[in-house]
Protein backbone atom coordinates (compact mmCIF):
# COMPACT_ATOMS: atom_id res chain seq x y z
CA UNK A 1 0.00 0.00 0.00
CA UNK A 2 2.73 1.77 0.67
CA UNK A 3 1.17 4.95 2.21
CA UNK A 4 4.64 6.96 3.60
CA UNK A 5 5.82 7.13 0.11
CA UNK A 6 2.03 8.48 -0.78
CA UNK A 7 1.84 11.44 1.53
CA UNK A 8 5.55 11.96 0.79
CA UNK A 9 3.98 12.63 -2.80
CA UNK A 10 0.82 14.78 -1.43
CA UNK A 11 -1.72 11.57 -2.89
CA UNK A 12 -3.92 10.28 -0.96
CA UNK A 13 -3.37 7.33 1.61
CA UNK A 14 -4.44 4.04 0.10
CA UNK A 15 -8.23 3.59 -0.25
CA UNK A 16 -7.68 0.68 1.83
CA UNK A 17 -6.47 2.81 4.29
CA UNK A 18 -9.11 5.53 4.09
CA UNK A 19 -11.85 2.44 4.38
CA UNK A 20 -10.58 1.41 7.36
CA UNK A 21 -10.37 4.76 9.21
CA UNK A 22 -13.92 5.65 8.27
CA UNK A 23 -14.94 2.40 9.76
CA UNK A 24 -13.38 3.18 12.90
CA UNK A 25 -15.03 6.49 13.13
CA UNK A 26 -18.14 5.13 12.79
CA UNK A 27 -18.67 2.03 14.69
CA UNK A 28 -21.20 1.47 16.87
CA UNK A 29 -19.54 1.34 20.16
CA UNK A 30 -17.35 4.23 20.14
CA UNK A 31 -19.01 6.93 17.71
CA UNK A 32 -21.61 9.68 18.44
CA UNK A 33 -24.90 8.62 16.30
CA UNK A 34 -25.49 12.14 14.62
CA UNK A 35 -22.07 12.31 13.47
CA UNK A 36 -22.72 9.15 12.02
CA UNK A 37 -25.87 9.64 10.27
CA UNK A 38 -26.21 13.63 10.23
CA UNK A 39 -27.86 15.84 13.31
CA UNK A 40 -30.94 16.16 10.65
CA UNK A 41 -31.37 12.26 10.24
CA UNK A 42 -30.26 12.38 14.02
CA UNK A 43 -33.12 14.83 15.12
CA UNK A 44 -35.77 13.29 12.93
CA UNK A 45 -38.20 10.57 14.88
CA UNK A 46 -39.29 8.94 12.22
CA UNK A 47 -35.41 7.63 11.40
CA UNK A 48 -33.63 5.01 12.69
CA UNK A 49 -30.39 6.63 14.01
CA UNK A 50 -29.04 3.07 15.29
CA UNK A 51 -30.52 1.12 11.99
CA UNK A 52 -28.88 4.05 9.81
CA UNK A 53 -25.59 3.68 12.08
CA UNK A 54 -25.36 -0.03 11.61
CA UNK A 55 -26.19 0.14 7.78
CA UNK A 56 -23.59 2.63 7.14
CA UNK A 57 -21.04 0.47 9.30
CA UNK A 58 -21.84 -3.07 7.45
CA UNK A 59 -21.62 -0.80 4.20
CA UNK A 60 -18.26 0.19 4.94
CA UNK A 61 -17.26 -3.41 6.18
CA UNK A 62 -18.63 -5.25 3.17
CA UNK A 63 -16.49 -2.63 1.06
CA UNK A 64 -13.28 -3.11 3.40
CA UNK A 65 -13.43 -6.99 3.02
CA UNK A 66 -13.87 -6.47 -1.03
CA UNK A 67 -10.78 -4.41 -1.09
CA UNK A 68 -8.96 -6.90 1.08
CA UNK A 69 -9.81 -9.49 -1.23
CA UNK A 70 -9.14 -7.86 -4.47
CA UNK A 71 -5.43 -7.22 -2.70
CA UNK A 72 -5.31 -10.53 -1.69
CA UNK A 73 -6.01 -12.12 -5.17
CA UNK A 74 -3.84 -9.18 -6.73
CA UNK A 75 -1.08 -10.53 -4.34
CA UNK A 76 -1.76 -14.79 -5.53
CA UNK A 77 -1.27 -13.37 -8.96
CA UNK A 78 2.24 -12.25 -7.87
CA UNK A 79 1.41 -8.26 -8.71
CA UNK A 80 2.52 -6.79 -5.63
CA UNK A 81 5.83 -8.61 -5.32
CA UNK A 82 6.69 -9.67 -1.88
CA UNK A 83 4.73 -8.95 1.01
CA UNK A 84 3.69 -9.67 4.38
CA UNK A 85 0.22 -10.42 3.31
CA UNK A 86 1.94 -12.68 0.44
CA UNK A 87 3.80 -14.91 3.15
CA UNK A 88 0.10 -15.02 5.10
CA UNK A 89 -1.15 -16.61 1.70
CA UNK A 90 1.50 -19.14 0.89
CA UNK A 91 2.55 -20.35 4.59
CA UNK A 92 0.77 -23.63 6.01
CA UNK A 93 -0.32 -24.64 9.20
CA UNK A 94 2.68 -26.17 10.74
CA UNK A 95 -0.04 -28.53 12.55
CA UNK A 96 -2.28 -29.01 9.45
CA UNK A 97 -0.58 -28.14 6.46
CA UNK A 98 -3.26 -26.31 5.63
CA UNK A 99 -3.46 -23.02 4.05
CA UNK A 100 -5.18 -19.85 5.99
CA UNK A 101 -8.63 -19.86 5.16
CA UNK A 102 -9.98 -16.57 2.94
CA UNK A 103 -12.42 -16.44 5.46
CA UNK A 104 -9.84 -15.65 8.28
CA UNK A 105 -7.47 -13.66 5.43
CA UNK A 106 -9.65 -10.65 6.49
CA UNK A 107 -9.28 -10.97 10.13
CA UNK A 108 -5.64 -10.80 9.69
CA UNK A 109 -5.50 -8.31 7.53
CA UNK A 110 -7.56 -5.63 10.03
CA UNK A 111 -5.65 -7.12 12.53
CA UNK A 112 -2.43 -6.37 11.44
CA UNK A 113 -3.33 -2.65 10.30
CA UNK A 114 -4.42 -2.19 13.52
CA UNK A 115 -1.57 -3.46 15.60
CA UNK A 116 0.83 -1.69 13.07
CA UNK A 117 -0.79 1.39 13.11
CA UNK A 118 -0.88 1.26 17.28
CA UNK A 119 2.25 0.16 17.50
CA UNK A 120 3.57 2.72 15.28
CA UNK A 121 2.23 5.52 16.98
CA UNK A 122 3.30 4.67 20.10
CA UNK A 123 6.49 4.00 18.97
CA UNK A 124 7.31 7.69 17.85
CA UNK A 125 5.51 8.23 20.84
CA UNK A 126 7.72 7.16 23.24
CA UNK A 127 10.79 8.17 21.16
CA UNK A 128 9.47 11.98 20.74
CA UNK A 129 8.89 11.83 24.62
CA UNK A 130 12.46 10.27 25.29
CA UNK A 131 14.23 12.45 22.68
CA UNK A 132 12.67 15.57 24.44
CA UNK A 133 14.38 14.47 28.06
CA UNK A 134 17.99 13.47 26.26
CA UNK A 135 18.86 16.53 24.03
CA UNK A 136 22.43 15.22 23.16
CA UNK A 137 20.62 12.03 21.64
CA UNK A 138 18.13 14.10 19.63
CA UNK A 139 21.06 16.10 18.34
CA UNK A 140 22.68 13.09 17.17
CA UNK A 141 19.41 11.92 15.48
CA UNK A 142 19.28 15.45 13.72
CA UNK A 143 22.54 14.73 12.35
CA UNK A 144 22.14 11.51 11.30
CA UNK A 145 18.81 12.51 9.20
CA UNK A 146 20.30 15.53 7.97
CA UNK A 147 23.43 13.27 6.36
CA UNK A 148 21.14 10.83 5.31
CA UNK A 149 18.91 13.09 3.81
CA UNK A 150 21.84 14.89 1.52
CA UNK A 151 22.48 11.52 0.48
CA UNK A 152 19.72 11.27 -1.68
CA UNK A 153 19.21 13.01 -4.78
CA UNK A 154 16.25 15.56 -4.64
CA UNK A 155 16.14 15.96 -1.07
CA UNK A 156 17.61 18.74 0.96
CA UNK A 157 19.15 18.33 3.96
Amino acid sequence: MDNIARRARDEPAHPILETFRRLGAINPATAKPWQVVGLANYLNPFYDTEAGQERLYNQLKVQLQGMVEQLVEETRRGELGDTLLSSLISERSPATGLYVRQSLLFSHFATLLVAGHETTANTMGFLMYHLSQNPQWEQRLRAEIRVSASQRPGQRP
